[in-house]
């Protein structure tokens, strides 16, 4: 309180433009030049994340999201989400399709755009093991909910969410594998997860075999 009093002091109703100037916050008595930096800087990320609030708080996201959404991105909020808002969708937990549909439209993003198709095609995978529990969708399934969610008119629909398909699977951000049932698409994120259980279990699994061959061969050096 003493410092910012004895700033306020000498520049007025200058004082917050005066903020970034480490030169002039050190003419305050008091204030050393190490100080008048670290001040500088400080106010401007608090500029900054206050103009990334007030930006995505006029795309009517919630304060607590908007702060989540900052905390992921930085400084770099608002150019990612200018440039693709579905992007939330796969970064942001608590985002789904919907939210950034009806932000995507605010910032002019077209229907067809392939940034809003990719994001259905993840969302749904997504949706399907938040939902239901299944791990994929077959390829006809998840077409299916894709063209749905994207409730649009287009003659190669289709074909769009295959260009969109093949284009995630070569960013590695879905995984395509044959089944004997089909072909399943699994969202990258899921299918970690169920590589880190699938070799935990087989950890658990050698470490019990070593555990009974261990018993096996000390009960026999027993008798």
């Amino acid at each position: 309180p003493g410092t910012a009093e004895a700033i306020t002091d000498m520049y007025g109703e200058d004082t917050l433009s005066i903020m970034t100037y480490p030169i002039k916050l050190a003419k305050v008595r008091g204030i050393s030049i190490n100080k008048a930096m670290a001040f500088a800087r400080s106010y401007m990320d608090l500029k900054k994340l206050q103009d990334t609030i007030i930006f995505l708080q006029n795309l009517d996201i919630t304060v607590n999201t908007a702060l989540k959404i900052y905390n992921h991105y930085l400084d770099k909020t608002m150019e990612v989400v200018r440039q693709n808002p579905y992007q939330l969708v796969d970064d942001i937990d608590g985002i789904g399709f919907a939210t950034a549909d009806k932000i995507g439209e605010k910032l002019g993003i077209d229907k067809d755009s392939d940034f809003r198709i990719q994001a259905a095609i993840a969302y749904c995978l997504k949706r399907t093991a938040t939902m239901s529990g299944n791990a994929f969708l077959f390829e006809k399934d998840l077409y299916k909910q894709t063209i749905e969610i994207l409730n649009m008119d287009s003659v190669n629909l289709g074909e769009r969410i295959q260009e969109a398909l093949n284009d995630l699977i070569i960013l590695g951000s879905v995984i395509r594998y044959e089944t004997k049932a089909g072909i399943a698409i699994m969202h990258r994120s899921i299918y970690m997860i169920e590589k880190r259980i699938a070799s935990r279990l087989a950890d658990l699994r050698d470490r019990d075999r070593k555990s009974t061959r261990l018993n096996s061969s000390h009960v026999r050096t027993s008798r």
